[in-house]
């Protein structure tokens, strides 16, 4: 079964999206900031990740750019409350797939970890 990795610290949409995620046949695994999705990213197989940008002690940005330097395969998708074309370009530019902000409705989300998601 294909694992989502969600890396966000609000518990409500952790749940929300999580699921969500399992309706459509994925499995999912958590973490509340950058730093611990950095170490689940180098020891899991995880077939793509949803990142928030805000997080304690190391932000969306920061993950984004040690995933491209470290050279772990994982596609990303950053689902934030962000909305400026500014840092979509900067998550495009450090190799995320997709940018999606949270106003958008869940299925867009779903959409795009169907589109991007790895196979096993």
């Amino acid at each position: 079964m294909k694992e989502v990795l969600i890396v966000e610290d609000d518990g409500f949409l952790i749940k929300f999206i999580s699921n969500r995620l399992h309706e459509e046949g994925f499995k999912t695994d958590f973490v509340d900031n950058g730093s611990k999705a950095l170490s689940k990213l180098k020891s899991g197989n995880y077939c793509l990740a949803v990142i928030d940008l805000i997080m304690p002690r190391m932000d969306g940005f920061a993950l984004l750019s040690e995933i491209k330097k470290q050279g772990i395969d994982v596609p990303v998708i950053v689902y934030t409350g962000l909305s400026q074309p500014k840092d979509e370009e900067e998550v495009l530019r450090l190799g995320a797939k997709a940018f999606l902000d949270k106003t958008q409705p869940l299925e867009t989300l779903m959409g795009l970890v169907k589109k991007y998601s790895k196979s096993d």
